[in-house]
């Protein structure tokens, strides 16, 4: 006889109906499994409303949960449930359906995992998933990663991702080189196309962009203009490295707002453009 080692039941020809009045107050994982492996239809009744603190516990012990449900399982316990237990939290075995719908529910910083993700989800959801990870995930794990460089929204908040401020042309291009290898887009992102592109943007700043974007701050722009020997146009590392022998302060202030709202915007739809040209599968 299959006996639960809380349940002390047998397990095998209670029927569902019976289970449904008995108490799973004592439940444990090895019940779980138990019933996984013996009557599969009692877990059908555990995950058909929400479950107790026990019954939570007890989902949480079973290693590899979403491979030991069933998909009607799955989308039971997302939806009578704001909790998740297990590796469903992370959005594993979850219909990609009711990962959009029940977003709020999972742990979002381990969301990358979820073999479901679409670049919806990704679109809509970029700022609260760790973005290294889903890199790594989806070239990984699932290696389609090519799915979602289709989406500009995605491809562009990628090249925001590989591209600050504090980094010069150089650092961005491997940056860029390095997140782009292995996909479809790998042949025309070679590490000297991409550094073209950058350098056609970062490589012409003048002193009279600075002024015209940040006028109260025109007398650090002349200190810069000074320090290069009253040059006025300048490459973007020229820039950062002006910064420690002028202000770091009020530098790197106009850096990095310069950067983000005049110089990434154009970076990115300089990549977008080139990206465009290829048609991915």
């Amino acid at each position: 006889m299959s006996k639960g080692i809380k349940l002390q039941i047998d397990v095998t020809d209670i029927t569902p109906e019976q289970f449904k009045s008995m108490s799973t107050g004592k439940i444990t994982s090895s019940d779980v499994k138990l019933c996984l492996s013996s009557n599969p239809a009692l877990i059908d009744v555990l995950v058909s409303r929400e479950l107790s603190d026990d019954e939570f516990r007890a989902f949480e012990g079973v290693n590899d949960l979403h491979t030991a449900l069933s998909t009607a399982q799955i989308d039971s316990i997302v939806k009578n449930n704001n909790s998740l237990p297990g590796t469903i939290n992370y959005g594993m075995g979850v219909s990609a359906e009711l990962l959009m719908k029940y977003a709020n529910k999972f742990d979002m910083y381990f969301i990358e995992i979820a073999e479901n993700l679409t670049p919806e989800f990704v679109e809509k959801y970029f700022h609260q998933m760790d973005i290294s990870a889903f890199i790594r995930s989806r070239k990984n794990m699932y290696s389609d990663f090519d799915k979602f460089l289709k989406s500009d929204i995605i491809f562009e908040k990628l090249v925001h991702h590989e591209c600050s401020w504090y980094r010069n042309t150089e650092q961005s291009t491997e940056g860029l080189s390095r997140l782009f290898s292995g996909s479809e887009l790998s042949g025309i992102f070679s590490g000297s196309a991409i550094k073209n592109e950058l350098s056609k943007i970062l490589d012409t700043i003048t002193c009279a962009d600075l002024l015209a974007f940040r006028p109260e701050s025109k007398m650090y722009i002349e200190l810069l203009a000074k320090h290069y020997s009253d040059k006025s146009t300048f490459t973007y590392a020229e820039l950062l490295c002006a910064i420690d022998k002028i202000s770091w302060g009020k530098l790197s202030i106009l850096f990095d707002d310069y950067f983000s709202q005049v110089l990434l915007p154009k970076i990115s739809t300089s990549l977008i453009t080139l990206k465009n040209t290829v048609v991915m599968k």
